[in-house]
């Protein structure tokens, strides 16, 4: 079996496509980070924002609330920045939570998540089947 990823950057969609049988592809293909993007936001059901967060969360040991409203909104943050923030994060805690990883709060700092959630969560989408 063997996943096909297209992604439309425009409309902001990802489609997935299964192949089965002798056909050109192949599924030993490794995760890049556009499709470790795509594959999150298919099989999580995330939006483009909660991977920003998520991308920031596995990527550094802290991902701080300044870090992620500069990559989340650029120059022009919402009013209350830290309350969108969490709320992100809140919606992407209700959709990893079913799958066993937890992104947890560092108080007055950011999130951050476990090398062993962060193992957990890359081999769930690195996982073709």
């Amino acid at each position: 079996m063997v996943h096909i990823w297209s992604y439309n950057l425009d409309r902001e969609f990802c489609n997935i496509c299964t192949c089965r049988g002798d056909g050109l592809f192949h599924s030993d293909w490794t995760m890049t980070s556009a499709s470790l993007e795509i594959a999150a936001r298919v099989r999580l059901g995330i939006s483009r924002r909660q991977w920003l967060v998520l991308e920031n969360v596995l990527n550094r040991e802290a991902a701080t609330y300044e870090g992620l409203e500069t990559i989340i909104y650029g120059g022009y943050p919402p009013v209350a920045p830290r309350v969108a923030i969490c709320c992100l994060v809140s919606a992407l805690r209700d959709k990893l939570s079913p799958l066993g990883v937890r992104i947890r709060t560092i108080h007055e700092l950011g999130y951050a998540m476990s090398k062993d959630h962060r193992k957990k969560l890359l081999a769930l989408l690195a996982d073709d089947e």
